[in-house]
C-alpha cells in the first residue's frame, strides 16, 4: 500500500495523480486499491493539475482551506465524485464542466470569491447539499431548479 503524506504543501505531489506509478517493485497494478478519498485540507495549495481526471474512483475530494484560485475542468471528469469541498479558498469561478459530475451529492464552495455559479450545476441530478455562503453572489442560476433532490441550500452572507 502506498501512503502519501502531505503537510504544509503548496503543490499536490505528482504521485497523487499517478497513484499506480507509486507501486513498489513486484506489486501488480490490478492489485492496487484505487484512491477513493483525497483530503488535502489546510495546506497552502495554489493549483491542481488536469491530471486529477486520473483519479476515476474518487468519491470524496476535500480541498478546503487552501489558496486555490480556480478548479481544473477535470473535476467534471470524476464519475464517482459524491462530495466536493473547496470551501475557504480564493476561487473566483467553478468550471462549467462540474455539470458532468453526475454523482455529485454535496458541494461546499463557501468562503470564496464567487460572483456566479455555473448553470451546468442544474445537470447534477443527485445534488442535495449546496453551500455557497460568504461569496459575492448576486443570483443563483435558474437551472438549479432541475436539482430535484436539493434539500439544503446555504447562501448566507452573499453580498
Amino acid at each position: 500500500m502506498a501512503i502519501i503524506r502531505i503537510c504544509d504543501s503548496r503543490d499536490v505531489p505528482d504521485e497523487v495523480y499517478k497513484i499506480s506509478d507509486a507501486l513498489g517493485e513486484g506489486e501488480k497494478w490490478w492489485e492496487a486499491v484505487e484512491l477513493q478519498k483525497l483530503i488535502l485540507a489546510h495546506n497552502e495549495i495554489e493549483s491542481l493539475k488536469e491530471d486529477l481526471r486520473n483519479l476515476t474512483q474518487l468519491t470524496v475530494l476535500n480541498l478546503s482551506n487552501n489558496k486555490l484560485q480556480e478548479l481544473p475542468s477535470a473535476v467534471g471528469e470524476l464519475p464517482m465524485l459524491k462530495s466536493l469541498d473547496v470551501s475557504f479558498n480564493l476561487i473566483t469561478r467553478i468550471p462549467e464542466e462540474i455539470g458532468s459530475a453526475s454523482s455529485l451529492v454535496k458541494l461546499d464552495a463557501s468562503g470564496n470569491k464567487l460572483s456566479e455559479l455555473p448553470s451546468s450545476l442544474g445537470r447534477c441530478s443527485e445534488l442535495s447539499d449546496l453551500k455557497v455562503s460568504n461569496n459575492c453572489l448576486n443570483s443563483l442560476p435558474e437551472e438549479l431548479a432541475r436539482c430535484s433532490k436539493l434539500s439544503k441550500l446555504d447562501v448566507e452572507v452573499c453580498i
